[in-house]
């Protein structure tokens, strides 16, 4: 049902009845039962949805002065403690494994029921089952999903996260010496003085010219793991000898180390489609996740494909009478099976390290295009994302014939290049056990002024983890006086709890 008049964002009213509802039709009311006494637990008063949301990440820091900006959350760290707290930070597997000990299932299909569906939003947030998801965005996506009054927005014209980036482009750019230099690579720190203290980066901007920028402050360095040790190499190489670039020698040791240690998830592919809508779709959702087997692994090759029709939801994206379609693997598929058609140079080097970092996107060339057998490994493996597309519109291999019918399909070198991911990965792993500790935090390089942002820092993969890191980098850049008049200000006014 939608609602509201928001400037960017169609929102949808969602039943918190209906979930439930399915799931007694397809597995009896054993399973149904069970799933709401779950989530019920998690939403109570002291379950981990209100520990997760106890402490907001605009309060965090990553410098000294990260307790002092907690002051005005004291209580409530004490209302978690440190039972509660570890388990928000290790893997939500531990939590359901604890429920089912303590409530028995009523059936072994309840349980199985239960545990496919949270390996399934585990693996929709991170890449990774719950056994390798930290489990506070678990617990908070199913608040956002299950809680009474929960919606969803949807971006009115398909791009409601362009006005917000412009937006955001426009704060920084109206600021004195303050720009933005799009299609530019940094290709090493500026670090100066006796204790090696970051005052700039050395790049290549989008014409393939060195340029350099001064910072007043600091450097935020937002870069995955394996991208972290070349850049480090390149600035020690400019480095003159003596106890400095000896300091970061240790530095770039330690961060192959980790860059070695860190798993990566799996690649995409993807298909773009354009097709002919027919009367008969209706009425028809806008997000499908088709599991091809529960017999295997929820990370389990091209298992999961995650369908995405926003002409449902908007029909003036597409010409009238049309529908778009995105369809892709979700992080399952295999980056080594493609980087054959890599040309030498444009491989990855190691493990450890992908892309050269001396052009302005060292991920550009795309002749592998050209190679039939690229394409005919491209169309097999394509396949898969047609046959779940079919489980939404049985006949879509029909309408893709059409004369105006657009098909698109990219594959990991596809994301690679497109979205800048080393090895076309969707992110990095956490430890075995699930804990987020073995991330990097935002000033694990040690080097004054340069703070580490993105998925391979603390708290981790996906969309909300990568801004909470963004968060507590930025928030490391204000002085502690005027972080806590804001966070103050904001209480007041009801923007944070």
């Amino acid at each position: 049902e939608g609602s509201g008049d928001d400037k960017f964002w169609l929102s949808y009213k969602m039943s918190t009845s209906t979930f439930p509802s399915v799931v007694r039709e397809t597995f009896g009311e054993h399973a149904s039962s069970f799933f709401k006494s779950f989530t019920s637990s998690i939403l109570s008063p002291k379950g981990l949805y209100q520990s997760s949301n106890a402490i907001p990440p605009f309060a965090l820091r990553g410098d000294k002065w990260a307790a002092a900006s907690l002051k005005g959350y004291y209580r409530k760290l004490l209302g978690i403690g440190p039972k509660t707290g570890s388990r928000l930070t290790g893997p939500f597997r531990a939590a359901y494994d604890q429920f089912v000990e303590e409530n028995p299932p009523p059936s072994p299909t309840s349980e199985r029921f239960l545990r496919n569906h949270f390996d399934y939003l585990s693996f929709a947030l991170s890449g990774y089952d719950m056994s390798r998801t930290q489990a506070a965005p678990v617990a908070y996506m199913t608040g956002d999903l299950h809680l009474p009054g929960a919606n969803v927005n949807f971006p009115k014209q398909g791009g409601a996260l362009g006005p917000i980036v412009d937006s955001m482009a426009e704060k920084i750019s109206c600021q004195p010496s303050s720009a933005i230099s799009k299609g530019t690579t940094v290709t090493s720190l500026i670090l100066e003085g006796p204790d090696n203290r970051c005052v700039g980066v050395n790049a290549i901007d989008v014409k393939g010219n060195p340029v350099s920028y001064r910072s007043k402050e600091g450097v935020i360095l937002n870069v995955p793991i394996w991208s972290i040790p070349k850049i480090l190499e390149t600035t020690a190489d400019e480095l003159p000898e003596g106890p400095q670039k000896e300091k970061l020698e240790e530095t770039i040791k330690n961060t192959l180390e980790l860059s070695k240690k860190s798993k990566k998830s799996g690649s995409f592919m993807h298909a773009y489609l354009a097709v002919p809508s027919s009367p008969s779709d209706f009425p028809l959702e806008c997000h499908h996740s088709v599991i091809m087997d529960w017999g295997e692994p929820i990370d389990a090759k091209q298992n999961m494909v995650i369908i995405s029709i926003p002409t449902v939801f908007d029909s003036s994206l597409a010409p009238e009478g049309f529908h778009i379609i995105h369809a892709y693997t979700a992080a399952s598929d295999d980056f080594n099976e493609f980087k054959g058609f890599l040309q030498d140079g444009e491989r990855p080097e190691s493990d450890t390290s992908d892309g050269s970092f001396s052009q302005p996107n060292p991920y550009k060339n795309d002749d592998y295009n050209k190679n039939p057998d690229y394409i005919a490994l491209k169309e097999k493996q394509s396949e898969v994302l047609f046959d779940a597309i079919s489980r939404v519109i049985p006949d879509i291999r029909d309408r893709l014939t059409h004369e105006d019918a657009v098909i698109e399909i990219g594959t990991p070198l596809t994301h690679r290049r497109f979205n800048r991911r080393a090895y076309g990965t969707y992110g990095p792993g956490v430890d075995e056990d699930g804990s987020v500790w073995n991330l990097l935090q935002a000033k694990s390089l040690n080097i004054p002024d340069l703070y580490l942002a993105g998925d391979s820092t603390f708290p981790g993969i996906g969309i909300p983890g990568v801004a909470a890191s963004g968060t507590i980098a930025a928030n490391s850049f204000v002085g502690i006086r005027e972080h806590n008049r804001e966070l103050s200000r904001s209480r007041k006014e009801g923007i944070l709890q």
